[in-house]
């Protein structure tokens, strides 16, 4: 391969995509085999007890764990990949990442508990769409879903894996990309709260980071943000009463946060702008790409993996094997040209 094809692979998201593919088979296959052990299985909240949702068992738990602190930092050394501060886990900046993440907790406040407060039926549509927990399921979602599942892993997983790689081949549709197929995860919630919330909050959340570069304000803005609006929709959800005025004093609180942050909003305001622009640059293959990555990855919500939510106790090892092994040997190819491409040519 010559220098420019090497060039070439590395603009492309195509490795990228391979690699998540061997993430998330792997991290699949530990918890399928972890899950064929009774133990594994049983609820973490509640000892004795089968498990309703697949984040509250210790199965899921560890393989989170072997996910992002073996199988991810494997990956990213032996693709040569970034290393801590460049994926987002930085010690430097704090102060302006701090008030970007003011600023886009403010925003995703203001956007979503707008439409709680002027759309009829909606709190009861969202909750709805999780099962109506209550009680201890609950308190799985609030203090392991939302935390390890949401927080942590999508931050993680789509803000700094995804977007941090897509960026780097191109800088304005890398993140867009990313912010849609963030955004469609999220539609099993429904259309209105798709295209009102997710899409338009996906968008300034990837701004927020293309802006800050610190995934650790993104995973503190995104646990915030959840666990005000999952309680807010759960007392909205349930009889009526003092709730009623919930939206508005959150609404109210927001728009303050904005006000003492305004200048946060402009510079964050001229990011949004700066990466709508860029769209105009590379836009035939970027609108590929989006189409190539988007079926992927409606294809993969409907796999086990996709979900961290309820389970139905069924197990199969045979796809996230087939997966892994199959990425594996595809990503061996692709490191091997790619170090062939990089060596410079001898004298004939």
């Amino acid at each position: 391969m010559s220098a420019s094809s090497a060039a070439r692979w590395l603009r492309s998201p195509a490795p990228l995509l391979v690699e998540l593919i061997v993430f998330f088979a792997g991290f699949e296959l530990c918890f399928q085999l972890l899950a064929e052990r009774g133990w594994a299985v049983r609820s973490v909240l509640r000892p004795g007890h089968g498990a309703v949702y697949r984040i509250e068992t210790p199965a899921m738990l560890i393989a989170c764990a072997v996910a992002f602190f073996v199988l991810f930092p494997a990956l990213r050394v032996w693709r040569g990949g970034w290393g801590p501060r460049d994926f987002g886990f930085r010690c430097d900046g704090w102060g302006a990442a701090l008030r970007i993440g003011g600023v886009l907790l403010g925003l995703e406040l203001v956007l979503s508990f707008t439409g709680l407060l002027v759309i009829p039926g909606l709190p009861a549509q969202l909750w709805a769409a999780y099962g109506h927990p209550d009680g201890y399921e609950l308190l799985v979602l609030l203090l392991l879903v939302v935390p390890v599942g949401a927080a942590l892993g999508e931050e993680i997983v789509y803000r700094g894996y995804l977007q941090g790689g897509l960026q780097c081949c191109h800088r304005a549709w890398g993140p867009v990309i990313a912010a849609l197929v963030f955004a469609g995860l999220h539609a099993f919630q429904g259309v209105v709260p798709l295209l009102l919330f997710h899409v338009p909050s996906a968008i300034v959340f990837v701004a927020a980071y293309r802006r800050t570069g610190n995934l650790v304000v993104m995973i503190l803005v995104h646990l915030l943000f959840d666990l005000i609006v999952f309680a807010a929709i759960w007392l909205l959800a349930g009889p009526p009463g003092w709730s009623a005025a919930l939206p508005g004093v959150v609404l109210a609180g927001a728009l303050a946060l904005l006000l003492a942050l305004w200048r946060a909003v402009v510079d964050l305001f001229h990011e949004v702008v700066d990466l709508l622009v860029g769209l105009r640059s590379g836009w035939v293959r970027g609108v590929l790409w989006a189409v190539v990555i988007g079926a992927l990855f409606l294809v993969a919500r409907e796999q086990p993996w996709a979900s961290l939510g309820r389970w139905d106790g069924s197990t199969s090892i045979a796809l996230p094997l087939a997966l892994l092994l199959g990425g594996l040997a595809v990503l061996v190819v692709i490191t091997r040209v790619e170090r062939r491409g990089d060596q410079p040519s001898r004298p004939r």
